[in-house]
């Protein structure tokens, strides 16, 4: 079932894959430098998006990494003044 389903999905973009190149035989070369400027360009985009989420994920987990160890200390902090008194 899996094996016929993959070979389903390599079939389809097998075909898709064909009629780009068919497509592309019919575009003229400077809309072909054109589209493949813009595919630069939303490939940029794309990554530079995935960047900003991952470093404010990272960000993040810096900030509640500090704040969890400022939380421990300062119970660390209580607790020793109020055993000592």
């Amino acid at each position: 079932m899996v094996k016929a389903e993959v070979r389903g999905t390599l079939y389809e973009l097998r075909m898709i894959g064909q009629r780009a190149f068919q497509v592309l035989r019919l575009v003229s070369r400077p809309r072909k430098f054109a589209l493949g400027g813009a595919t630069a360009l939303m490939v940029l985009t794309s990554a530079a998006n995935t960047c900003v989420a991952l470093l404010l994920g990272w960000l993040v987990d810096r900030i509640h990494t500090v704040w969890m160890n400022i939380y421990h200390v300062r119970l660390f902090m209580e607790a020793r003044f109020a055993s000592s008194g």
